[in-house]
């Protein structure tokens, strides 16, 4: 397996707005999903996402979270990108907004 399985392009989005780390993890749960479930498979991801960041945030600072989650159903490592053109508090502890999210 090479990078390029990982991540895609069709899961890599450039020059994005949103408002929110709810919303960016929703977008990412949508990519990091296979569409054949119509939708149920991006509902499961989000909330994966979301119960690993009730643990603890996954901004790593300098602008950048790796919002990340195991899911027993997934067998092969999936990733997806997002860059935002303005970033967006994602409870960094060195308090910078977040630009680029690395999803796994």
């Amino acid at each position: 397996m090479n990078i390029a399985d990982i991540f895609p392009l069709q899961r890599i989005l450039i020059d994005e707005v949103y408002q929110s780390r709810k919303r960016v993890l929703e977008v990412l749960a949508g990519l990091l999903a296979d569409d054949q479930l119509g939708g149920q498979e991006s509902t499961r991801i989000y909330e994966i996402l979301i119960e690993r960041e009730r643990l603890g945030c996954t901004a790593i600072g300098k602008g950048i979270a790796i919002p990340h989650g195991r899911d027993a159903a997934t067998l092969r490592p999936r990733g997806a990108v997002i860059r935002l053109t303005e970033g967006i508090d994602f409870g960094a502890v060195d308090n910078q907004p977040v630009r680029l999210i690395i999803g796994l």
